[in-house]
Order: C-alpha cells, then structure tokens, then sequence
C-alpha cells in the first residue's frame, strides 16, 4: 500500500498483510475502473437475488448485459465506454508499477520507517511510437539532475530517444520508442498558412518553421553535415507554399543552379547581396507602414486580399561568415568589401529583428554557431535567431553557444548522420529536441518542385510606401464623423 504526500509517495514495507490488503483493494477497485459495466449488472443481479431468484439472476444480468451492450452499440457509445475503462486499468497498473519502477532507476529515499519515499505519477501514456510519463520529483532531484533520470528511464524502458520538460513543478519525459530514420524523403505538405514541414522531430512531430513563433533560424554545422539538404527543404517547402525566396550565396558553388531555373534570385557577388539586402529593407518599410496605418500587429492580421499580394519572404544566408566577417587588410579594395561586409551585417540584423511582423523570414547558415563567425553584430544576431539547428557533430561548447547542453538526452541525436540534428525553439518550444531534417535532392528538387507565385525582388510587394499606404487605406474600415 502506497500513499501520496506533498512530498512525494510513500511506499511502505514490503509485509504479507499489506499485500493481501493490497490484493483485495485492487479487486474491488477493478470493478469500480469498469463501473459503466459493474454497476448496471450487479443492480441488476442484486435486483434478482433480494427476490429469492439468485439462479435466475444471473441469466437475467446476462440477458440485461446484452440490452445494455446493444444500447451502447446503438448510441455510438460502446467503443468510448470500453476505452475509458482501458484507459483507467492502464493507469491503474502502472500505478503499481513504478514502486518498482523507481526502485531500478534508483529513484527513491529511504524512511527511517523502513519504507521508501518516491517521485508521485501523474500520468504514464504509451502508445507505438512513444511512451510519455508525467511526475514530480523529489527535493533532491533538481534540475541539475533531469536530464540523467530522462536518459536513465529511455534506457530503462528500451527507447530510442528521450526529451524533458518542466512546468510548474511537473517534469515531463517523452521517450521515443520509435528512433528517427537515417533518411527521410522530403515531400509537400499541406501545412497551414504561414508554415514550412523542414522534417520530423523526435516523437513524430514535423519539424516546422512557423511564420509567429520561428521567424528565424540559425542553421549550424559542419560541411557534409546536411545544411545543404536542409536549405533545399526549405527552399521547396517555401516555394510550395507561395512564399517568395531569396538566396544568398557567397561560395558560389552552383547547387542553387535548379532554383535560379525558376526564378529565384540566387545572389553571388557582395554588391549585389547588399543591394538585394537594401531592397528587402525598404519593402519592410513600406509593409510596416502599411501595417501600422492599418493599426495590426503584422502581415497575418490584414486583410486575406493583402495578404495574397504581400507573400512571406524566406531570405537565406549560406555560409553567412562569408558575407558578415569583415575582411582585414589595408588595400582599398579590402577596405571598400569590409564596409559593404560591414553594411551587409547591419541590414541583415536589422531585418532579423524587425522583419516578422512584416512577413520577413531568415534562415542563416553557417558551419559553427560561433559569434565571431556572424561579425561584428554577432551577439545582436544570434540573439534574435531564436531557433536553433544544429546537424553532424558539435562539441560541448558549439552546443553551448545554441543553448544546448553537452549533457542533454537529445544531444545523443547528434551521431554524424546526414540531416540528424537537435533544434530549439521550433514552434516556441524553448526545450532541444532530436529531429530528422527531409532529404531532396537537387535532380528531384528539377522535376517536382514548382513555385506558386512569381519570384524575384521586382514581385515581393510593396515595391513603394505610397502603394502600401494605398492599399492600407483602401482595406481600412470606414470612419463614421459625426
């Protein structure tokens, strides 16, 4: 017998009465776990035996079940019936289980009484793909030690991965039984407006970069880590979904060959990635003060009509040390590349900080999160690049700098296998997590990805602040003066 305190559950010496007491508490609480069943059918024979009938009670229960059964079958309800009584014996049974549970995980202190003092069960789900446990832990357990007992029960039940979470005393474990697949197929998604399907995270959650709440990405790895693959995903992903694409690209090495075939401007040289960067400046502009006119937040609250002609931006950086890392010498002609490099990084931070109400999304690629790899703004930067992914291999300290532990279960994920990475902060989620960015290569990227909307900076509207400020005033409600 076992109860539960504000300090965790108290499970008693191990003694034959307690057993038989335990024993017979969980036979009448079985009953009570199927009492949509029980209580129907014991009324019924109860009904009988107070009649002196006890033999014919019980054909009369079992004739009452079958009505009854077929009145559950004939209101829809039989199936939910029998799945809150599963529900409640599977909880049940695990309740009695983690006792032992937590004694092989050694997740216990013991009382002075004999007895053990262990971490209280909320909740323990399980289903294919993952099984989910939710629990407070004792005093000492603190946060210092969850990523351990995380990885301590992946170990102890089998499970590929694991992931914590903690809200309000409550730590959350999600253990993956399911591990991730070396290679995932890209393929197009219906996702919702404003969302781009990168790949999968651990659990079976897509991977997704979400227009509100992951307006940026910092993409962080070595070469042959798959950042190359995971700017295709995206690329395709955002071309899919309508958005208008901008690539920069410094090293000029022509895997951007298929989308420069459909339009998309794939910026080489530093002049012209400065003037491109210029040119999305001034269209942020023009959308905020077509937004501010309007009085919203941003681009998702004007009207559809706006919104069909204003699409997101996806702007990425491609070995962004390349573009923001101020090149040293005393030539003139290495002065005049570190002042555009110089410009080029003020813009960019610029646009990471006020471009997702204006529908301006950026996706910075670099080979280790370092700041002095991002310039002279590299703090600024990497700040405001709230999602983090990190593919390949990191040591403690890149891990670090995404805000990673070396310790964390997730970073079990980072195994050197192509497109296998921990991102943080994807859909608002401030905790890592394993995930499996999808695979396109560039001869399928030719033959299956299409755009849905016009691409090049001469179709990313508005192109000045009196068209914005036209159309604004043209969605604007009208104002009754009296």
């Amino acid at each position: 017998m076992a109860s539960t305190g504000p300090a965790g559950r108290h499970v008693p010496p191990w003694s034959i009465s307690g057993e038989l007491f335990g024993l017979v508490r969980d036979r009448l609480a079985g009953l009570w776990r199927w009492r949509e069943f029980t209580i129907p059918l014991g009324s019924i024979y109860l009904a009988g035996a107070e009649g002196g009938a006890a033999a014919a009670s019980g054909i009369v229960a079992i004739l009452a079940g079958l009505v009854l059964a077929l009145g559950f079958v004939r209101s829809g309800s039989l199936t939910r019936a029998v799945r809150r009584c599963v529900k409640r014996s599977r909880t049940h049974r695990w309740q009695r289980r983690w006792p032992t549970i937590c004694r092989g995980l050694h997740w216990y202190r013991k009382l002075e009484e004999g007895g053990l003092l262990i971490p209280e069960l909320l909740t323990w789900r399980m289903d294919r793909e993952r099984i989910t446990i939710a629990l407070r832990p004792l005093a000492e357990q603190t946060a210092g030690s969850w990523d351990q007992m995380a990885d301590a029960l992946r170990r102890h039940v089998g499970g590929a991965s694991a992931e914590w979470r903690e809200s309000h005393g409550t730590l959350r474990v999600v253990v993956g039984r399911v591990g991730l697949p070396d290679i995932l197929p890209w393929q197009a998604h219906g996702a919702p407006e404003g969302h781009l399907v990168l790949g999968r995270r651990h659990g079976g959650e897509p991977l997704t970069l979400d227009s509100w709440t992951t307006p940026h990405v910092l993409l962080a790895g070595a070469t042959g880590s798959g950042k190359g693959g995971t700017i295709r995903a995206a690329s395709a992903a955002a071309l899919a979904a309508g958005w208008s694409l901008v690539i920069l690209d410094p090293k000029e090495a022509g895997e951007y060959a298929w989308l420069e075939l459909l339009g998309v401007p794939v910026l080489t040289t530093l002049r012209e990635q400065v003037a491109a960067l210029e040119e999305l400046a001034r269209i942020r502009q023009n959308r905020q003060a077509a937004i501010k006119l309007r009085g919203v937040d941003g681009l998702l609250a004007l009207p559809i009509e706006t919104q069909q002609l204003w699409r997101p931006v996806l702007l990425v950086v491609d070995e962004a040390a390349d573009l923001l890392v101020a090149t040293k010498g005393k030539s003139e002609q290495d002065r005049l590349r570190a002042a555009l490099q110089h410009k080029a990084g003020g813009l960019i931070v610029e646009l990471v900080r006020k471009g997702r109400s204006a529908g301006i999304h950026l996706l910075v690629a670099i080979q280790r999160p370092d700041i002095a790899q991002l310039g002279d703004q590299g703090g600024a930067l990497r700040n405001n690049l709230a999602a983090r992914l990190a593919l390949g291999r990191l040591d403690a300290d890149g891990l670090r700098m995404l805000g990673i532990s070396a310790t964390d279960p997730a970073a079990l994920a980072l195994d050197g296998t192509q497109g296998r990475g921990v991102c943080v902060g994807f859909a608002g989620d401030p905790r890592p997590s394993a995930c499996q960015v999808a695979w396109l290569d560039q001869d399928r990227a030719r033959g299956e990805v299409t755009p849905t909307w016009m691409q090049g900076l001469c179709f990313i509207g508005p192109q000045s602040a009196g068209e914005g400020s036209e159309q604004a005033e043209e969605a604007a409600p009208l104002r009754v003066v009296r």
